[in-house]
């Protein structure tokens, strides 16, 4: 088994007798996958809708996708993104550019054309003439070229930070009263149905009442012993009384 690269600038001649024509391999090849590049930058949104893959007895008229984006930027055209990932852009002089983006993609890439998921464009001019152009290699068209993919690279960022990773202040602090809130009343609910703070008050209560007897006790030793103590002095005061007479 052998694998040879072949470049379509430059393809090999046949060599006589040979059953097997490379140029002519490699060129029905190109123009296939031309004819699908095509279909797929075409503006009829259809090109996933094939022929043997349609039902019969069910609608298949064309749906357009959801425009997502239209941006008219001065002196430069109108560029305009499509849900399906396509992107037209209308240049001022007369020249429109189509290619697929994938508008969904991360902005955490560090490739060159992160959201590129076909490598070709399609550039139509004035006069009605159409031609493919690879992205990375475009030759004299790369002002077109670079300018929409630019434009696609931005509108992605800017979708990816349309949502926050990292909410605002103020959304961080509503939301942790409106938890906390939460918190509490399912705390105080399992409580009530728990029969947990009926435990805890007759606790409370026998807590009480010990305490009480406690300090009852306590109001009767004190008396004790201060009238004790009064009969002590008393006794004291009678025998100096005694003594002095």
């Amino acid at each position: 088994r052998e694998e040879k690269t072949y470049s379509i600038n430059n393809l090999p001649p046949d060599r006589p007798g040979s059953l097997l024509s490379v140029w002519s391999l490699i060129k029905q090849a190109t123009r296939i996958l031309q004819h699908c590049a095509k279909v797929r930058l075409s503006l009829s949104h259809n090109y996933r809708v094939c022929c043997w893959k349609m039902v019969p007895e069910i609608n298949t008229r064309n749906i357009l996708p959801v425009l997502l984006e239209d941006s008219l930027i001065p002196s430069v055209g109108r560029f305009l993104a499509y849900s399906d990932d396509k992107v037209h852009a209308v240049f001022l002089d007369g020249v429109t550019l189509t290619l697929n983006w994938n508008l969904s993609s991360s902005i955490e890439k560090r490739q060159v054309n992160q959201g590129l998921n076909l490598g070709w464009c399609r550039l139509t001019f004035p006069d009605g003439q159409d031609q493919l152009i690879q992205i990375e290699h475009p030759g004299a068209y790369e002002r077109y070229v670079a300018t929409v993919t630019s434009w696609c690279r931005r509108l992605t960022q800017s979708s990816s930070r349309q949502v926050p990773t990292h909410p605002s202040s103020t959304l961080e602090e509503n939301w942790s009263v409106a938890s906390e809130l939460e918190k509490i009343q399912k705390f105080n609910l399992l409580l009530e149905n728990s029969g947990v703070l009926n435990q805890t008050s007759n606790k409370t209560n026998e807590q009480c009442s010990s305490e009480t007897l406690l300090e009852e006790v306590d109001e009767k030793r004190v008396s004790v012993a201060l009238k004790k103590t009064s009969e002590i002095l008393q006794d004291i005061d009678f025998l100096l009384s005694n003594s002095k007479k």
